[in-house]
């Protein structure tokens, strides 16, 4: 009875921590499309804040882009320069994606050099085809995108155009800029001065803006958004986009590194690794016992987890630092906080195992409240790494391993008692 009530209660706390990171998940949410400065009249300039080369921006703004785009906007500034922009206009009408192979192989060694962000101009080119990219930074890449746009002009005799004319403009930028060490003062007042220009040069439209989170700040006037506020006035606002990404469903998996499913793996494999050379002397007539629907569902369950947690980046911590925009914390990374806590006990369990006599009863005993704490903390640490990702692939499997390991568990463990 007593260990019954020790169950129930941890359970209990495992339960109220689930429900505490909604709700906090939930306020965060509701509460998170925050402007610093809000149009009285209705902005017709919507600049959104990013951060570069993470997919849920990249999702996020595909969403918010065919929002505007289904309303007959067409004009959509982007962080990058005129002839970048150029560029991708030109590729939005090529039948092949060798243009902007090109530009991505340019862009190697930034933040931006991504799947996830080739990613986001293929999803716009098949889903909002007439969309018009504006490029309003300094000539970022000038030896390699810069040089190779100009010659393509050439050959097409454009050398005496306006694009001619603004391409070389924005190389002569990133010459200046690179050349005086890259400082933010010239950068920001470039940015604007380019913004302006193809601001002016559209007619005064109603765009959307995405530019890292950094140059979006209206309060600030030193920043690109700020300088534009104090010419256009009320006609702009501001969003933070890192205030959403709790709530983006994501459109497809992110594929990667997933250091966090990494370690937890090895949490799990070192001590069964180890637990071949320390079985209990019965086990494997238990073994032979073994409910054979169970079996099957605790290989599949084995068999998903590891596939899924090294190859997928969705189960990494979310919170990070954005260097000038501040430090961004998700309450989502709690529930892999208490997960790697969960494997932390699952460890302490393995090492009291191995220091003990080896028993089938040592071995299907719990912890801290946990029963059968060799299947059911591992089982619950994956099912909230699963729920840290929101992924619908990790749940399931969960689901499957904690139907088939735990039951298997709990047959040996009441054939022991008996």
């Amino acid at each position: 009875m007593k260990n019954n009530l020790k169950s129930i209660i941890v359970f209990g706390i495992l339960i109220s921590i689930v429900i505490v990171i909604e709700i906090l998940n939930a306020i965060d949410t509701r509460n998170s499309v925050v402007n610093d400065y809000s149009p009285e009249n209705g902005g017709i300039i919507h600049l959104y804040g990013e951060v570069h080369g993470i997919a849920d921006f990249y999702n996020k703004e595909i969403e918010i882009w065919k929002e505007y785009y289904e309303n007959g906007n067409r004009d959509l500034f982007v962080e990058l320069p005129y002839y970048t922009a150029e560029f991708i206009n030109l590729w939005m009408k090529a039948d092949d994606d060798v243009i902007l192979n090109q530009i991505y192989n340019d862009i190697d060694g930034t933040a931006s050099h991504t799947e996830d962000y080739l990613y986001f101009f293929k999803t716009i080119k098949n889903e909002c085809p007439e969309t018009v990219f504006h490029g309003t930074d300094v000539g970022h890449q000038y030896k390699t995108t810069g040089a190779r746009y100009l010659d393509y002009l050439e050959v097409e005799g454009l050398k005496d155009s306006e694009q001619y004319e603004l391409a070389s403009i924005c190389i002569e930028q990133g010459k200046h800029y690179y050349g005086m060490e890259a400082t933010d003062p010239y950068r920001e007042e470039m940015m604007v001065e380019n913004f302006i220009a193809a601001y002016e040069r559209i007619g005064r439209k109603e765009i959307m803006g995405i530019y890292g989170s950094y140059h979006i700040d209206l309060n600030n006037p030193d920043l690109m958004a700020g300088q534009i506020k104090s010419k256009y006035g009320d006609v702009i606002e501001n969003i933070y986009m890192i205030n959403m990404i709790d709530k983006i469903s994501a459109k497809h998996f992110s594929f990667g590194v997933g250091y966090v499913g990494i370690i937890f793996l090895l949490m799990l494999f070192i001590p069964n690794i180890i637990w071949t050379r320390f079985q209990p002397s019965s086990y494997t007539e238990y073994a032979k016992k073994e409910n054979k629907i169970l079996g099957v569902l605790e290989k599949m369950g084995e068999v998903g987890a590891t596939i899924l947690l090294p190859f997928f980046t969705d189960f990494n911590f979310r919170s990070k630092s954005l260097g000038n925009s501040g430090y961004y914390f998700s309450y989502l990374d709690l529930y892999i906080v208490v997960a790697l806590g969960l494997m932390i006990l699952y460890e302490i369990y393995w090492v009291r195992y191995f220091k003990g006599e080896h028993t089938m009863k040592d071995f299907y005993r719990g912890i801290a409240g946990v029963p059968l704490a060799g299947a059911t903390l591992p089982v619950l640490a994956l099912l909230l790494l699963g729920v840290s990702a929101r992924n619908e692939l990790l749940i399931p499997v969960a689901v499957i391993l904690g139907i088939g390991h735990i039951g298997i568990h709990y047959m040996h463990y009441k054939e022991i008692q008996e």
